[in-house]
């Protein structure tokens, strides 16, 4: 196996040369196209949302806002409504919100209280919308919610 006979200069007999040390394979670095390409993709997504936003902003709904509250008069306490009192008073209550409101058409209610619900038709700000009116108690104190 190992000869410890042999002289300077002379290799030892039976063992192959060391290898060389391993050295990883070099990495490709991405190229600086492709972060251009990534930066101009992504202020390009920036700024649609930016003009989305502003637009929705600027415009903003041409309807009724969300819930409304609002009181109509009764002639007694729990008593009924025509629906033409019922109508001028959505319709106000909406146009205060900024709605343009015209034809606003709501039934007769036979007794106001806490929890009588009616629906009411009409064109707001160009559109058909059905606007749901909640009672809360028998004076005639109501919340709308348009659909």
């Amino acid at each position: 196996m190992y000869d410890t006979t042999a002289g300077a200069g002379h290799p030892t007999p039976g063992w192959p040369p060391a290898p060389a040390p391993w050295a990883p394979a070099p990495q490709r670095q991405p190229g600086t196209a492709l972060a251009v390409v990534s930066l101009v993709a992504s202020l390009l997504a920036l700024l649609g949302v930016l003009l989305i936003a502003g637009f929705l902003f600027l415009n903003g709904s041409s309807g009724p806002s969300g819930t409304l509250t609002g009181q109509v008069t009764l002639s007694r306490t729990g008593g009924p409504l025509a629906g033409r009192d019922l109508s001028s008073t959505v319709g106000t209550v909406v146009a205060h919100d900024g709605g343009d409101v015209t034809g606003m058409r709501c039934p007769a209610t036979p007794r106001v209280d806490q929890g009588v619900v009616t629906v009411c038709h009409g064109t707001i700000s160009g559109e058909t919308w059905a606007v749901v009116v909640f009672f809360e108690d028998p004076t005639g104190r109501f919340t709308l919610s348009p659909l």
